[in-house]
Formats: structure tokens, C-alpha cells, sequence
């Protein structure tokens, strides 16, 4: 069965594909912002050689000597959470290429991590391919042991909100230095040139416009960003001796919090800025959930502050139940909690999602533990007046049927499906997997309006990807019989959701890759093995696909800058290609010498 076809949908023949596959063929059209396209020359997950060519040129290939004989290793970022995978103000964590890559934040380029062999010794590194396409190493370090062998750079990386800079600190074997790279002019300064060697802790660094913060085992340091300043240590009132190491910081880059205290079950929330003093927010040690990132925690945010940093909310355990807390920085230690018994019946006794909204409100889920995530909840706003007092409490999705205090029953949403915010949108977009058939889209406006719901019998929702200004979802919906749908909205939810392909179940949507542009890359899995190629330009939903022979494409796919969408596979003849499908044309081979590897994209 092929797609139902709609006026926008064209099927691009594998026959006139083949010849294209085996010829490099000229474009015939001028194309728009050309750039590289780079590529791993190599068996997937195992040791290849990065290249670089000139989209217009193929033939004007560059090989950097530090990324030849490499092998990619997994990667990661402080604060990642679900919550926040859409905004364009966030990286995002891709695992379709070997350990992973992560998409800066505003299409910045794309971030790896390497190892390569050399006589003796192993080096270690990272590797960024820039907005423009191509790659280029921008930091590395000898390993470390009697073999020189083991990673140096074992941390996931602070990014900044901009995109262009990262913050890692190297091992204590290592040397125990904190780095910033500035990747769009290669400037990487250690910050702790001067200082003892630190032992970095993994949640702990933290890239603020004109500051930086980092935690160790001893405590937190922070730095001036400016040319070659130095990091200075923080002194922390009462003196902890554990820090939990996780930093969170403001939406204005103003205040960052943290935890810290006698043991790692007897925690007080720290809050400081880029000058000044550390405020202690809580007047006992409690035990706490740290900031809630993945992947140690899937109902994160548990630590939050709010935009201005003038408040800071937090997620504690009071008997056998997880509460909220929140307090004013100015108050210095009168923290309330918002999940209390006066509020919530003792039976939900779980939340987390924190997420402030303005300077006096905030947004949680509070609902029932079901392990790593909240099931029976609903979504639930506290507003605050100056003095961070609670004033008000209103349940925003109602799906219990409580609206007044104390809210004695759950509810009907579960965290596992997501909870995300969106670009131009005040309120939460979700996937509600409630059971069977019966998910549910729906988006809840944090006004109090109430929630609407998009789509109802949902079955699954396999991947979410924002492409320009719309957020694209891959879902299985019995509508009333099953179809494998590909369905937009616009990120601001200004109007309802458009089902742009609707295929029967067999078939399935996978591996997206997208362009701010409103491009689309996908792979379509047919029931009998392989896939189709397809590209779509979401804004209208005209879409295209390699079709007839089912070929089984490499992941990750990648656009060009042109937006021509790049892929690899074998032919039936066993020639490893890789090429670029750039409408009206076919695919364009990238020359890497017929040999087995992969895309690695970039913005």
C-alpha cells in the first residue's frame, strides 16, 4: 500500500534515481545559501575519516588531519529535559548517528565527541560541524593512564543559550581544568589555569552570557567571560561538605541554583550570581531531588528559577511523597510548600515539570509516583505575590474534576508521553498516553482558559521534531482504523493540527531531520524491510519520496544549507553511496570513494 496521495504528494521514481546515483550530476538551478556537506567515511560505530565538499564543487573535498582515524563517542549536555527539546533556545540530543550528537541551540551547528589511535597514545576530542556544513575539530586532549588511553573529557558540556560556546572541564587525571570554547572563532581559554585541579562534577557546568559557573566535589567556582579571566571559588554559608554538583540557572542569565549540604540525603538549595554573595534558600537540610535532567530523571525539572531569578522552586522528599517548595532569594530561607497537605491529599504523592512562568507563577505536575515518571496528575498553577507568599492555586487541565483546594483526587495525565513548551505558545503542548487507543494531544494554555484537545485515539507518537515555525509528530492513530500519521502544527498553536500523510500501520515514520527553512527529512520503514527516502516542506505539506525499491538507507540523514537532503546506502550492485536529493534533481553523489559511512549533520 503507498501513501494516500494528496495534491501535494509526488512519487520520484527509483528508476530515474539510479543513473543519478551512479553519475555526478550538475545542478541546474542556482541554489540558495550554498554550503559543505560533511560526512563519516566508515563503518558505522567503528573507525572512519571525516570529509568535508563544497555542495556546488564535490569534487573540492577537505580531510582535516585531526579528524582522520577517529571513532565517535557518546556525548551529552547539562540540563537536558524533555520539557524543553523544542525550543530553539535549547540544544537537543540526537541518537541516530554512533554515541550520539547534539543540535546546538538556534541551528548553531551540530557537536560530537572523538577518539583517535595514534602511535602510543589515544586523543580525545570535540567536533563541531558549524551552521554552514562543514567539520572541524575545535578542542582535543591526550588520554590519560599507563596507555594513555583513557577520556579526559568524560562530562557532558555546558552550552551556551546562543549556541556559540561550550563549557566541559577535563578529568582530574586529566588536570582538572575548566574550558570555554568559543566555536564560531576556535578561542578555547582555560579558566582555571591558576587554580588547583578540580574534580568536575557531571550536572555541573553552567555558559551564562557574561558568566560562567562550574561545580566539584569541593564546591562551585564562577568566572568572568571576559579575555582570559580566571575562575574564583565561592564560599557556601554553613560550610557543606557534599555539593550534588547539578546547576540551573535563570532565564536572564542573572542567578544560578544548586544544591549542597552535609550528605547527599541532607541537602539545602544555593542560589548566586555573577557577583555578589551565595544565598542559602532553605533553613533545614532535607533530602532532594537534585535538578531532575536526563537522563537520571524523566519528570524533570525538579530545580527551577524563575525568568527574572528572583524565585527558586524545588523538589524535596517529606515522609514517603515528593513535594514542592518554593521561596523569594530575597527571603533567605521562608520557603512554603506548595504541595502541602492543605493543598493536595496525601495520595498524590508525586510532582515535578517545574516550570516558572513569570517572575510570581510557576506551573507543576502533581499527580501519582509511577517510577520514573507521574501518572494520575494533572498540571497546576501556583502564583505568588511579592513577598513569594501563595496566593493562588489553579488546576489548568481539570481532568479530575477538582477545582478547589484540597484537591483530593488524581488525575488523567501521565509525564511518560511529554509535556513540551513551544516558541510563542504560553502553556504546555502534550502527548497523553492514557491507554490502548484512547492518547490524546492536547495543549494547556497556562491562563487557566483550559485545555483543548487536537487529536484523540492516539495509539503512539514514535518521534516530535520542530522544523521552522511548526512542530512536526510521527503517531499511530485508530482513526477509526489504524494509520500511521505525519501531522503539523504551528509552534504558536494559532490554528488546529494538519494531517499532512496518513499511511496504513506497517509503514512507519523514523529518523527526522529537519531545517529552520520548514524542511523535512525522513525515513518511511515499509512492512517487508527497507525504506523509502521522503522530504517534505512542511509549511504546505508537499511532500516527496523515493519509492518502488526499498533500499535500506544509513542514519543520520542530513540538509545541506541549500536544503538539499543528504543520505547514504548500498546499492543492489553492494556499492556503498552517499548522495544529495535536491528538487527537481535527483541525488548528487558526495565523493567519498564508494565507500560504507554517513552523514553528520550540522545545523
Amino acid at each position: 500500500m503507498h501513501p494516500q496521495r494528496n495534491p501535494n504528494t509526488e512519487d520520484f521514481a527509483v528508476r530515474r534515481m539510479l543513473p543519478l546515483l551512479l553519475l555526478s550530476v550538475a545542478w541546474t538551478t542556482p541554489l540558495a545559501q550554498p554550503g559543505d556537506v560533511s560526512f563519516f567515511v566508515g563503518v558505522p560505530g567503528g573507525t572512519g575519516n571525516v570529509q568535508s565538499s563544497d555542495e556546488l564543487d564535490p569534487s573540492s573535498i577537505q580531510s582535516p588531519a585531526a579528524l582522520q582515524g577517529i571513532r565517535l563517542l557518546p556525548i551529552d549536555f547539562v540540563g537536558r529535559t524533555q520539557s524543553t527539546m523544542l525550543l530553539r533556545s535549547s540544544p537537543r540530543l540526537y541518537t541516530d548517528v554512533a554515541g550520539g550528537r547534539i543540535r546546538l541551540p538556534e541551528r548553531q551547528g551540530g557537536l560530537y565527541r572523538y577518539r583517535r589511535d595514534e602511535p602510543g597514545q589515544s586523543v580525545f576530542g570535540y567536533l563541531w560541524v558549524d551552521p554552514g556544513g562543514t567539520a572541524q575539530s575545535v578542542f582535543e586532549r591526550p588520554g590519560t593512564g599507563p596507555q594513555l588511553d583513557v577520556d579526559p573529557l568524560p562530562f557532558p558540556v555546558g552550552i551556551a543559550a546562543s549556541g556559540e560556546a561550550i563549557l566541559f572541564g577535563t578529568s582530574l587525571a586529566a588536570g582538572g581544568d575548566l574550558w570555554e570554547v568559543v566555536l564560531t572563532s576556535g578561542q578555547a581559554t582555560n579558566r582555571t589555569s591558576a587554580f588547583a585541579a578540580l574534580d568536575f562534577l557531571p550536572g555541573g557546568f553552567s555558559l551564562q552570557p557574561i558568566w560562567g559557573a562550574a561545580a566539584h566535589t569541593s564546591g562551585v567556582v564562577r568566572f568572568d567571560r571576559g579575555a582570559g579571566a580566571q575562575v574564583e571559588g565561592l564560599i557556601f554559608p554553613g560550610s557543606p561538605a557534599h555539593f550534588q554538583g547539578d546547576l540551573v540557572a535563570s532565564a536572564d542569565g542573572s542567578t544560578v541554583a544548586t544544591e549542597a549540604g552535609s550528605a547527599a540525603d541532607a541537602l539545602s538549595v544555593f542560589a548566586f550570581g555573577a557577583t555578589g554573595s551565595v544565598v542559602r534558600l532553605t533553613a533545614t537540610e532535607e533530602p532532594l531531588a537534585g535538578a531532575g535532567f536526563l537522563p537520571a530523571a524523566e519528570s524533570g525539572p525538579h530545580l527551577a528559577l524563575a525568568p527574572d531569578g528572583s524565585m527558586c522552586a524545588w523538589k524535596g522528599r517529606v515522609g514517603l511523597a515528593n513535594e514542592i517548595f518554593s521561596t523569594r532569594i530575597q527571603s533567605l530561607g521562608a520557603s512554603t510548600q506548595v504541595t502541602g497537605d492543605a493543598i493536595f491529599v496525601d495520595t498524590l504523592d508525586d510532582a515535578g515539570v517545574i516550570t516558572f512562568i513569570a517572575p510570581g507563577s510557576m506551573v507543576v505536575v502533581v499527580g501519582e509516583v509511577d517510577g520514573p515518571t507521574i501518572d494520575g496528575a494533572d498540571l497546576y498553577r501556583f502564583d505568588f505575590d511579592a513577598n513569594g507568599t501563595l496566593t493562588a492555586q489553579t488546576n489548568l487541565t481539570l481532568t479530575s474534576g477538582h477545582t478547589t483546594t484540597p484537591f483530593g483526587a488524581g488525575g488523567e495525565i501521565k509525564t511518560e508521553g511529554g509535556l513540551y513548551y513551544l516558541d510563542g505558545f504560553d502553556g504546555h503542548l502534550i502527548y497523553n498516553d492514557i491507554s490502548g487507543n484512547d492518547g490524546e494531544l492536547l495543549s494547556v494554555p497556562w491562563d487557566g482558559s483550559g485545555p483543548t484537545v487536537h487529536l484523540e485515539l492516539v495509539r503512539d507518537v514514535n518521534f516530535i521534531e520542530r522544523v521552522g515555525d511548526h512542530v512536526v509528530l510521527s503517531m499511530l492513530r485508530a482513526d477509526p482504523i489504524d494509520k500511521r500519521n505525519l501531522v503539523r502544527l504551528p509552534v504558536d498553536l494559532s490554528a488546529g493540527p494538519t494531517v499532512m500523510i496518513s499511511i496504513e500501520p506497517g509503514y512507519f515514520f523514523r529518523d527526522p531531520v529537519s531545517t529552520e527553512t520548514g524542511f523535512l527529512g525522513a525515513l518511511v520503514n515499509l512492512p517487508g524491510g527497507g525504506q523509502w527516502l521522503m522530504r517534505t516542506f512542511v509549511p504546505t505539506g508537499a511532500t516527496r519520496a523515493l519509492l518502488k525499491v526499498p533500499f535500506a538507507w544509513r542514519t543520520p540523514l542530513a540538509f545541506t544549507p541549500s536544503a538539499a537532503l543528504g543520505a547514504s546506502t548500498t546499492l543492489p550492485s553492494t556499492l556503498p553511496v552517499t548522495g544529495l536529493w535536491h528538487l527537481p534533481l535527483g541525488l548528487t553523489l558526495v565523493p567519498n570513494g564508494f565507500q560504507v559511512g554517513h552523514l553528520l549533520p550540522g545545523a
